[in-house]
């Protein structure tokens, strides 16, 4: 037979570990999770953080590559490649047109020298190796072209435009190679030649550069220089006829020599020869 006491007891009991074990646990419980809960924190803390650290990260690095990626360069239209600048051609004179205006050059003080007969002979072979019969041919044309007497207003005028003419009906052969510049130091020296350069002989001159288009500066070195030549000349035939010993002159023949020299040394550089 069963005591009730006992059955009690042991009811009570059971009753007892019961609420003991839940409470137990519920206390390992509460205290695992007190003692997860700062743990879990700090995780969740330290995701957040790390999560920031990347956002930042990443938003640095959108930063910098858009700092590093050059702007677009606005549209520009296309520059036009501009063209070689083309040299001029030169201009070259046909022979038998610069002996014209040679021979025009002598006719312009109404009187032609045994000295710029020669010199017109002397360019004229130098041109053209068959000049004997040719040269006869360019005197006549000339000739019908000055039907007016010397000194005249007329007799200036066809002058001018016979040069002219010349100039016009220049007609270049493979043997040609007289420049504008070159010619006009031919004239130069052929009015030169005979010792007297007269205005009339410089306005003609002076026709022919203007024609050709050659500067006012260009023109007077080239008479200045001829000029300054003839004077050396003139001073060294003077020199020949003085009656002094040969030491005493040499130094100032030389000097005068020298500076010939120069001065065709810049002729030469002016004409491109």
């Amino acid at each position: 037979m069963k005591n009730p006491l006992l059955n009690e007891l042991k009811d009570s009991l059971k009753e007892n570990l019961k609420d003991g074990l839940k409470d137990s646990f519920s206390d390992v419980a509460k205290t695992a999770a007190e003692s997860i809960m700062p743990t879990a924190q700090k995780a969740s803390d330290y995701l957040s953080s790390a999560m920031e650290k990347l956002e930042e990260a990443a938003a640095m690095g959108t930063d910098r590559e858009q700092a590093e990626d050059p702007e677009p360069l606005e549209e520009t239209e296309p520059v036009a490649a501009t063209p070689p600048v083309e040299e001029e051609e030169e201009i070259i004179i046909s022979n038998e047109s610069a002996l014209k205006i040679i021979y025009y050059l002598m006719s312009a003080d109404g009187v032609i020298s045994d000295a710029e007969v020669e010199r017109f002979m002397e360019i004229g072979n130098s041109l053209d190796v068959n000049f004997q019969n040719h040269g006869q041919n360019i005197v006549k044309q000339c000739h019908r072209k000055l039907s007016a007497a010397p000194g005249t207003a007329d007799y200036d005028g066809q002058l001018r435009a016979g040069v002219r003419d010349a100039i016009r009906s220049s007609r270049v052969t493979e043997d040609s190679f007289i420049t504008p510049k070159l010619l006009l130091w031919d004239l130069f020296v052929t009015a030169n030649v005979d010792g007297e350069y007269t205005k009339s002989e410089s306005k003609l001159i002076k026709l022919v550069a203007d024609e050709y288009g050659i500067d006012e500066a260009t023109f007077l070195e080239l008479e200045t220089s001829l000029q300054t030549m003839a004077a050396i000349d003139r001073e060294q035939a003077w020199l020949d006829t003085v009656d002094r010993p040969y030491r005493k002159i040499e130094p100032i023949s030389d000097e005068l020599a020298d500076r010939k020299i120069v001065i065709m040394e810049s002729v030469r550089d002016l004409l491109g020869i």
